[in-house]
């Protein structure tokens, strides 16, 4: 299925490496490293929408700022984070069309098109250890539980209990349900930033 969406997708993908290519340096796809099934890393695929030069500033933003660096540990994310592109990375991501690429990692076998959303080993330590065990026994998805039900509104640790119920009672009906929910969530673009 994701090879079929990804032929039709072609021309658009193709498009947007393109622009992308036009407005930075280096590649248009980001590669970040994330813990997969049986907590294999994985590189995964996205089309960049952050400057990765502003990455030390970014550290030493969380260093000064105890609030910022809370809710960066909470989240996982930040709404109006420094390192977006703006305005053409605000909106890829906004739409979670920086998420696209992933449909290669589908292909390769390192995702599935549903299931837990991998993560940085850094994150993990924020989830339960009983959810990170459940989350590995599991391929990770493009989209899940977590991106239907609150996105970047909810905590890491939500983000967990959510994954864990999705690895306890995942049916072909369950995914299903969270694909139209996905649609739904991107075109309202929920929870995205």
């Amino acid at each position: 299925m994701a090879l079929v969406i990804l032929i039709i997708i072609s021309p658009a993908l193709i498009l947007l490496f393109a622009l992308i290519s036009f407005f930075i340096k280096g590649s248009p796809i980001f590669l970040s490293e994330r813990v997969g099934h049986k907590e294999k890393p994985f590189l995964m695929l996205k089309f960049k929408t952050m400057n990765s030069s502003l990455q030390d500033q970014f550290r030493i933003q969380l260093e000064k700022d105890c609030d910022l660096a809370e809710h960066y540990a909470r989240y996982g994310c930040l709404k109006n984070d420094p390192r977006v592109i703006r305005p053409w990375g605000a909106i890829l991501r906004k739409y979670s069309i920086d998420e696209l690429p992933q449909l290669v990692n589908v292909i390769i076998g390192n995702m599935l098109l549903v299931g837990p959303r991998p993560l940085p080993a850094a994150q993990l330590i924020n989830l339960a250890n009983s959810d990170v065990e459940l989350r590995h026994k599991v391929t990770p998805g493009i989209t899940g539980l977590w991106q239907v039900c609150g996105r970047s509104n909810l905590t890491l640790k939500q983000m967990g209990r959510l994954d864990s119920f999705y690895v306890k009672n995942r049916t072909v009906t369950l995914d299903f349900f969270i694909i139209l929910k996905t649609i739904k969530a991107v075109l309202l673009s929920r929870g995205a930033f």
